[in-house]
């Protein structure tokens, strides 16, 4: 009430004090209300002095007031992030504006999103922001971590810090110390889980149901547009595909001299896969020896015809002895990748991360095999595993290797 006495005496002296104004005070229930005093003046009463007034209860108003604000903000905040969508054409350009445009409406310090590997059905970190970069590449568990218990729950998941949560492995405590008061929310499309997404603070921070609430909006937003670019890209794959097969296809009937098709094939393989390296082995009869026949940034120009395997010697061998394609998200727990620097050298990143290789089959004979060494695009991160080639990749290269087998096998002497 000290307000109201002061706007009295002020008055009184002759200031010309606003007639109507908002107060607080503490009700019997134990709950702050909003009243707003309209004074009507100062008036004798009795002989003295005295100003009248009416005082009102306006919380209900207030409340309504603010629920409304906080409305126009989240409609605001979704506006600007699907504005910042339309611009993003793919997948990989989508993610990072997805998470850049969350962390700045919900004034979040870090954030990151994670993607699920249709193939592994692991959760692979595609973007990240802030203190969270040091996840970049991490390819979790489906019930890992917080990301993990997310995808599980299907529903918002809070924390106060996110290095001590019981839900945090001792591999990815390390790398989020620092985040405090944070979220993580999953992306899904009808029943379809693009992955989760997680954003948090460097203070101690405790997001409020509203911001909760615009988080799941904005990552429901976000999944419809990811899945949206994801099926184009998909069709677009499919006709760069064919488009691949119809090149080799007109290339095997037109060329007379094998090593012709093979160069080509080396080259169609890396480029329609995108990936940074190609070669290819043929088996040898007379020598025993699988024999390197095409290569394409991966070993030296003069390494071809010079660089000789055993049938059971790394990945190569395994592929050729087994028949069955070996796909190497990380060549450096793989014990069937034996790295030899003297030709990963050649590789413009001088390291080969991930592998996928494919045999050359005839009927029921093998007569090489067919690989690529580092699929570009990939989230790369010197801390954490790699995103390899995927089924799509798997599919287009045997259909490359079926095709070189053929003109193999035909080319050869009858």
């Amino acid at each position: 009430m000290e307000m109201v006495a002061d706007r009295y005496r002020r008055r009184q002296a002759g200031e010309d004090v606003p007639r109507e104004y908002e107060f607080r005070m503490l009700h019997k229930d134990g709950k702050t209300r909003v009243f707003v005093n309209m004074n009507v003046g100062l008036i004798d009463y009795r002989g003295k002095i005295a100003s009248m007034g009416t005082v009102k209860d306006i919380t209900e108003r207030k409340r309504a007031e603010a629920a409304l604000q906080q409305r126009v903000a989240e409609l605001s905040a979704l506006f600007e992030v699907s504005g910042a969508l339309r611009g993003a054409t793919t997948v990989e350009k989508m993610l990072p504006i997805v998470l850049e445009k969350t962390v700045e409406v919900l004034r979040a310090d870090t954030g990151a999103i994670f993607r699920v590997d249709e193939r592994t059905e692991e959760l692979v970190a595609w973007a990240a922001r802030g203190r969270l970069e040091s996840l970049l590449g991490l390819r979790l568990g489906p019930i890992d971590g917080v990301c993990g218990y997310v995808v599980q729950t299907c529903a918002p998941y809070p924390f106060a810090d996110l290095a001590a949560d019981p839900h945090t492995g001792e591999r990815v405590k390390p790398l989020v110390e620092g985040v405090l008061g944070g979220v993580c929310v999953p992306l899904f499309t009808g029943e379809r889980l693009v992955g989760p997404l997680i954003i948090g603070s460097y203070s101690p921070r405790t997001f409020t149901e509203g911001e909760v609430r615009l988080l799941t909006a904005i990552a429901d937003m976000a999944a419809s547009a990811i899945h949206r670019a994801g099926l184009f890209e998909q069709l677009e794959h499919r006709v760069h595909e064919l488009a691949a097969l119809f090149d080799m296809g007109k290339m095997v009937t037109a060329t007379l001299h094998i090593e012709d098709v093979l160069e080509f094939v080396a080259g169609a393989a890396a480029q329609t896969l995108h990936a940074e390296a190609s070669y290819l082995f043929l088996w040898d009869e007379r020598e025993a020896r699988l024999v390197l026949r095409a290569s394409q940034g991966f070993y030296a120009e003069e390494d071809v015809g010079r660089i000789k395997r055993r049938q059971d010697e790394g990945l190569a061998g395994w592929v050729f002895l087994e028949g069955k394609i070996a796909n190497v998200p990380d060549t450096a727990v793989d014990p069937r990748w034996k790295r030899k620097s003297e030709y990963e050298a050649a590789l413009a990143s001088k390291v080969a991360r991930n592998a996928l290789v494919v045999p050359l089959i005839v009927g029921v004979k093998t007569l090489g095999v067919l690989g690529v060494v580092n699929k570009i695009g990939a989230p790369v991160s010197s801390t954490a595993l790699r995103a390899s080639f995927t089924e799509d990749d798997q599919s287009l290269l045997t259909s490359l290797a079926g095709q070189v087998a053929i003109a193999i096998e035909n080319a050869r002497p009858r």
